[in-house]
């Protein structure tokens, strides 16, 4: 059989994981969560907190406010919108063209992008154009500047209902925070960032898919945003300004949240730092067993059973 080239080897293991997620689910997750236990401590309660739905913890607290919070009707209101629903599709499909706006070359490497704030009245005036108009939505740069759609999408990720990486990934990702703090050493300092690496890739996988999609754009924006000199922003910059949209509980007081966000910036700073890195999925494919495994030059002629399309027919 032909070799293939890495390339090649590199959009075959994309095809597979895309297909299995696809045609046996239950196997891919079961996958996924086998492997994250190998590196984080998942035992008892804290496995069943990530095999469990998104959607049974969120509707309780729901439930267990709303005689608190029903009269205040703006609160209400807010879900019926764009603006502080949950993430679906549609509403990162109407959020990628602010993103393509901030990666533009002129307005992304604004100095304090994220940092200094837009002009009210233009951000409100986007904000109802994106909630009236949706995809119809025109990004004009002579009316709206780079800070105003900064200011627009940090607006939108900071009144989700939870943190973009889900409440029930959080005990997850605070263990892979705590990885390696007590390390010294060069050596070891990277043998934990590749572990770090390897558990932050598997949840990513886990992520549904809306949140997939948006922390991926999001987070190649904040890289390439800390690459430009001219933001004068470093990850740890970012770190600190993003940690709340990631990580931190939507119901936490101001000195919570203060003490929430020093804990929680260097995991997010990791995070922008290996962009890039995060949605690879070709270095676990021979771990997990969805791809053939095999360094070097690959050949087609793997083992079938070692490919998704094999189980997709079983």
């Amino acid at each position: 059989m032909d070799h293939l080239n890495k390339q090649q080897w590199e959009y075959l293991e994309e095809k597979y994981i895309s297909r299995t997620r696809k045609c046996v689910p239950d196997k891919f997750q079961e996958m996924c969560h086998m492997h994250l236990a190998f590196l984080l401590d998942l035992s008892g309660d804290k496995l069943e907190q990530l095999l469990v739905s998104g959607e049974q913890p969120q509707t309780k607290r729901k439930l267990g406010l709303s005689s608190a919070v029903n009269v205040f009707k703006k609160k209400e209101k807010a879900p019926t919108g764009l603006f502080g629903a949950p993430l679906t599709d549609e509403s990162v499909c109407l959020m990628l063209p602010l993103i393509r706006f901030l990666k533009a070359e002129k307005h992304v490497c604004k100095e304090g992008l994220f940092r200094k704030p837009g002009h009210r009245l233009r951000m409100n005036a986007l904000r109802d154009s994106l909630n009236v108009h949706g995809t119809a939505t025109r990004l004009d740069p002579e009316v709206y500047s780079p800070y105003d759609v900064a200011g627009v999408l940090k607006e939108f990720l900071r009144e989700l209902p939870e943190p973009l990486l889900t409440d029930k990934h959080m005990e997850a990702h605070r263990q892979i925070q705590e990885m390696g703090k007590h390390v010294s050493t060069e050596e070891a300092v990277q043998r934990f960032a590749k572990k770090k690496l390897s558990a932050l890739q598997l949840l990513m996988l886990l992520v549904p898919t809306p949140a997939r999609k948006m922390t991926l754009q999001v987070l190649w924006l904040l890289q390439r945003v800390a690459d430009c000199p001219e933001t004068r922003l470093t990850p740890t910059t970012l770190g600190t300004l993003f940690a709340p949209v990631f990580f931190l509980d939507r119901d936490l007081d101001a000195q919570e949240m203060c003490t929430a966000v020093s804990q929680a910036e260097p995991g997010l700073a990791f995070m922008i730092q290996h962009a890039h890195l995060l949605f690879k999925v070709i270095s676990l494919m021979a771990h997990m067993g969805l791809g053939c495994g095999v360094k070097g030059p690959v050949q087609v002629n793997c083992r079938p059973w070692r490919r998704p399309d094999y189980w997709c027919h079983k």
